[in-house]
């Protein structure tokens, strides 16, 4: 344990890893849709199995959205959301002219659809 002089209370260590994290959706859908997402703003819907909706989000710019979901670090994300990206098997994007439009669809589906892993 590290100790700080004049500190209350001790450092607490990092923690190593000796394996990387979890790369679940870039296993699933390749490092090149990653590559290719547009840097628009838009909807993007996350299907499971069975074609299901399992959760509708909007984004500024889809590009550096969906770029946080490649690495699913068990430290810096929530158990919920880690579950979410084990069954998630394709995403479907669409381009909004702005960020309002992107707003009003995202509310739109989430009245229709109802996805899962949506509060």
């Amino acid at each position: 344990m590290i100790f700080t002089i004049g500190a209350a209370n001790p450092v607490q260590p990092q923690q190593q890893r000796f394996w990387p994290d979890p790369r679940p959706l870039v296993e699933r859908l390749g490092a090149d849709f990653f590559r290719q997402l547009p840097e628009k703003p838009g909807v993007y819907l996350m299907h499971g199995t069975a074609d299901i909706v399992l959760y509708v989000g909007k984004a500024k710019s889809l590009r550096h959205r969906l770029g946080n979901y490649r690495v699913a670090n068990p430290d810096r994300m929530r158990r919920r959301q880690l579950r979410l990206l084990q069954q998630v098997v394709r995403i479907e994007l669409e381009e909004c002219l702005d960020e309002a439009a992107a707003l009003a669809r995202e509310a739109e589906l989430l009245r229709t659809l109802k996805p899962k892993f949506n509060r």
